[in-house]
């Protein structure tokens, strides 16, 4: 019985991930992600003479610009 309850505890847990990761998914297709704050952010630091902020140079933030595309990520509807 116990085991029951934390099955379906977890259950419950993994599907409001899902629907998380869902909204994430559908705000970047209509490109409304935060990747685009980001960019423009960056290209304004650039642009101007004033030093560019540390979070664009960390290492971990370069490592999360630089990832390989997949078309087949991105959901469309059949015409």
């Amino acid at each position: 019985m116990q085991t029951s309850v934390v099955g379906r505890m977890l259950s419950i847990v993994l599907f409001g991930r899902e629907l998380m990761t869902t909204a994430v998914n559908v705000q970047a297709i209509l490109g409304r992600g935060i990747d685009n704050h980001l960019l423009g952010l960056r290209m304004i630091a650039q642009q101007s003479a004033a030093k560019v902020p540390d979070l664009f140079l960390d290492e971990s933030y370069q490592s999360s610009n630089h990832f390989t595309l997949s078309t087949s990520q991105v959901q469309l509807r059949p015409f």
